[in-house]
């Protein structure tokens, strides 16, 4: 990293130690009329080139918080527990975990998550467990800098609402998010193009048409 290094002018030498060519009056004179001047003169130069570094500060940190986008149409997926393998698919490569995807639109900032069981198949394709229990949330999103504010609005079934209902702060990290949108802890939630859901726009459609309100929410 270069350092900005103030190197005093001929001027500045000249005032504290004298010109050579010159008798002491003269230099005497010259020290009087023009160290004061020249010091406020290099006090002004640095208070110049700090406010420059001030901006320039300010202006990378702008365009920082501006490249940090929302990953918006894709699935976002975070696995939420442990995989676990049932006991009928010993030794095969099938194996299924709690998971969690997130999905935001660019349109109109709607968004939706989905907590579900996600399903891992030999050949490492992810699929939606259509017999085990779901549930979604239905929202909105606003970015701010880095962060990204949720607020849930609608879920798909009322018995949910203490855990789906509150709402949440994301952070950008990359091409991903890291929060908390169900499980015990942060974690993060990535792009995921392994994902084979068939059915997502229908379960999409099921909270938007679900009865059940997040407290305040309006219809």
């Amino acid at each position: 990293m270069k350092t900005n290094r103030v190197i005093p002018s001929t001027g500045v030498r000249e005032a504290f130690h004298g010109a050579q060519d010159t008798d002491k009056s003269v230099c005497a004179t010259r020290e009087i009329g023009s160290v004061a001047p020249t010091l406020l003169s290099v006090r002004a130069s640095l208070l110049r080139r700090g406010s420059l570094a001030a901006l320039g500060m300010t202006l990378l940190f702008a365009v920082a918080c501006h490249r940090a986008k929302v990953p918006t149409e894709e699935f976002l997926l975070r696995v939420d527990g442990p995989w676990q393998t049932p006991a009928a698919m010993k030794g095969q490569r099938i194996r299924s975990a709690p998971a969690t995807i997130v999905y935001f639109r660019e349109i109109d900032n709607e968004y939706f998550e989905l907590h579900f069981t996600v399903i891992e198949q030999n050949d490492e394709t992810l699929y939606i467990s259509g017999n085990l229990p779901r549930a979604s949330a239905l929202g909105h999103w606003e970015k701010d800098g880095d962060t990204v504010h949720v607020t849930r609005s609608r879920i798909s079934r009322g018995d949910v609402s203490q855990f789906l209902c509150a709402p949440l702060t994301f952070k950008i990290s990359g091409h991903s998010l890291t929060g908390n949108a169900g499980g015990t802890s942060d974690g993060m939630y990535a792009p995921v193009t392994r994902l084979v859901a068939p059915d997502f726009q229908s379960y999409l459609k099921e909270a938007r048409q679900s009865r059940f309100l997040c407290p305040g929410a309006k219809q």
